[in-house]
């Protein structure tokens, strides 16, 4: 056998061993692995911001509604008690008294005129309050006199009761009644068996009340008057709803009143959102290095 000659390739074509391109190839192939999967680790992170959680009251928006609740409370508070001194200061004037001894066209008379100075003078009427007197005789009631006239007619009172009832315009009245003893009654010229009531209306302001319920609910309304009270108005609310006490003195025996609101929720996400969303972050921004250095290599 002879021997090989001096220039002869001893490794055919086919049988080349250069390593080399090989090897930059395989580095390329993962370099791009990398890329696709660095892209695709950062495009699931990013997705993390678009996942919605569960929605869910914070606390601190039962805590706000709650103090609406009080609000609530303390305004019917200060209503009834201004309403109850003012009616029994009306219904205790010899005037008034007087009223009620006669006949709706005499009460009307009078309250054109006697009523403008006394006892009206110190209990003048604002917009939106109403003062009624009834005549009460065998047990019947007859309306005397209403201001202003063109009022809504007011239920005849129990006494001194306490009523909230709708104005009919979304608005919350309060309703108090005063008892009216008949004036001289007994003596010569005065009838018998007559005695009165009046019932005053004032208007409960809301405003301040909704404008802070509108911050924490989709859906507000007042429960416990002879219509629910519409605080927060929605087409079509969406979410738990949410029922809380509102507690007047129990002195004007009111029934019970509630505040049922929906509540503005939140979205809250699962608490391994946040740590998977930015390990991908980190993942992907490392798999793109790395296919950065891989494709750079020569």
């Amino acid at each position: 056998m002879s021997a090989p000659r001096r220039g002869d390739n001893p490794f055919p074509a086919d049988e080349n061993t250069d390593l080399l391109p090989r090897v930059v190839r395989a580095r390329r192939r993962l370099g791009v692995v990398w890329f696709v999967l660095g892209v695709a680790t950062l495009g699931a992170a990013g997705a993390t911001f678009v996942v919605a959680g569960s929605p869910e009251v914070a606390p601190a928006t039962t805590a706000a509604l709650g103090l609406e609740a009080k609000a609530i409370a303390s305004a019917v508070d200060a209503s009834a008690r201004a309403a109850h001194v003012r009616s029994d200061r009306i219904a205790t004037h010899k005037m008034v008294r007087a009223a009620i001894m006669t006949d709706a066209a005499t009460a009307a008379d009078m309250a054109n005129s006697d009523f403008n100075t006394t006892p009206i003078k110190d209990e003048r009427l604002i917009p939106g309050e109403t003062l009624e007197m009834f005549q009460i005789q065998d047990g019947k009631a007859t309306s005397l006199v209403r201001i202003p006239a063109d009022a809504h007619p007011l239920a005849v009172p129990d006494g001194r009761d306490t009523r909230l009832v709708d104005d009919g315009k979304g608005g919350l009245l309060i309703v108090v009644g005063a008892p009216i003893e008949p004036y001289k009654q007994g003596e010569p010229g005065y009838r018998e068996g007559i005695t009165g009531s009046l019932a005053m209306a004032i208007p409960i302001d809301l405003t301040f009340i909704r404008q802070q319920a509108a911050a924490h609910a989709v859906k507000a309304e007042l429960l416990g008057a002879d219509k629910p009270i519409a605080l927060v108005s929605a087409a079509d609310p969406v979410g738990p709803e949410l029922t809380l006490p509102v507690q007047p003195s129990p002195e004007w025996r009111l029934p019970q009143l509630q505040l049922s609101a929906i509540p503005v929720t939140t979205a809250t996400e699962p608490g391994w959102l946040v740590p998977a969303r930015y390990g991908g972050f980190a993942v992907g921004v490392a798999l793109l290095a790395l296919a950065l250095l891989a494709l750079r290599r020569r």
